[in-house]
């Protein structure tokens, strides 16, 4: 699927038309209402008392979980679908940052393109070109993790180093894995010494 689509993203030099952006305002009422009508626990409580709407997926996931019992109203499912274009764009916007980092820290197109199965080096500039115009259009901020008026550029340094970090973590577990599956085999392929008649006397 990936692959797919990024075949299709390059077979248009400028990478086609954006998809549509959901005016902030509406996004925000959309986020509203689902939080009102389908958030519980934690996040019903940040919603009292921070005003922040739950996760977009989980709001999502709600709806159609109601929608398929026959308990969803018709402005859930359109405040879904609006949520559902903001994710897309919250996504993108993501990756925009994500590529700005690991271009940061030394990856170049081609190692860009290797990872997204895209053509060429070339292709991965377009799809980052695209990004970066989607990075323009207007987006309802929710700050969940950065402070408010983060700069992206700082943001972008944040998450490469998170990306760092988890890389450092997945890398060491791996060696930890392989220690540990070498010490098994040993245990595995372990035999007792017979004695000799030195060792017996």
């Amino acid at each position: 699927m990936i692959r797919l689509l990024n075949q299709q993203e390059d077979g248009d030099p400028d990478g086609g038309p954006l998809p549509p952006a959901q005016p902030p305002e509406l996004v925000r009422a959309a986020r509203a209402h689902l939080t009102d009508r389908y958030a519980t626990g934690v996040n019903r409580l940040f919603w009292q008392t921070r005003k922040q709407p739950m996760p977009d997926v989980e709001a999502i996931t709600e709806a159609i979980g109601a929608a398929s019992r026959g308990r969803a109203a018709e402005p859930d499912l359109a405040s879904a679908l609006v949520v559902v274009q903001a994710l897309r764009l919250d996504v993108d916007r993501l990756e925009h940052r994500l590529l700005l980092a690991a271009r940061a820290a030394g990856l170049d197109w081609a190692g860009v393109a290797a990872v997204l199965e895209l053509p060429s080096a070339e292709a991965a500039e377009r799809h980052f070109a695209r990004l970066q115009r989607r990075s323009r259009q207007p987006a309802d901020e929710v700050e969940f993790r950065f402070g408010p008026g983060t700069p992206p550029v700082q943001q972008a340094q944040q998450t490469g180093r998170r990306a760092e970090r988890v890389a450092h973590r997945a890398h060491e577990a791996g060696e930890r894995a392989q220690q540990v599956r070498r010490r098994w085999q040993d245990l595995v392929t372990w035999r007792p010494q017979p004695e000799t008649e030195d060792g017996g006397a």
